[in-house]
């Protein structure tokens, strides 16, 4: 069992290593896996807590980590892309800290609403 155990672990290993190099290997793909990812992010209308947390992960992975893996070979044009894709990431965001914003202040008002409820029976 140990030993299948082992070869599975380096199966997954080779597999995810494959499959994250096969992914963004040039800065045409480095583009377009970015604005897939925005879009995705875009259409998402109820993030989750481990959603955004994995967003933002990724979020700096192409603005950091891919960027600057090919930022040389970047046109002025697609560097007003990259910049573009960033803004419109942090529109979301924003929009999901209103959001979240909202339903805190809800909760707190349905919260006060029921203090003061106790405070006059």
């Amino acid at each position: 069992m140990n030993k299948l155990a082992s070869l599975y672990k380096v199966f997954c290993f080779f597999f995810i290593t494959t499959l994250f190099a096969c992914g963004i290997n040039s800065k045409d793909s480095y583009l377009e896996s970015f604005e897939e990812f925005v879009v995705k992010i875009e259409m998402d209308e109820d993030i989750t807590e481990e959603e955004l947390t994995s967003a933002k992960k990724k979020y700096l992975d192409y603005t950091e980590t891919y960027y600057n893996k090919y930022k040389e070979e970047l046109t002025n044009t697609e560097k007003e892309m990259v910049v573009k894709l960033k803004a419109r990431y942090y529109a979301v965001m924003a929009k999901q800290g209103l959001k979240d914003a909202g339903s805190a202040l809800k909760e707190l008002g349905e919260q006060a609403n029921d203090l003061i409820n106790d405070m006059l029976k």
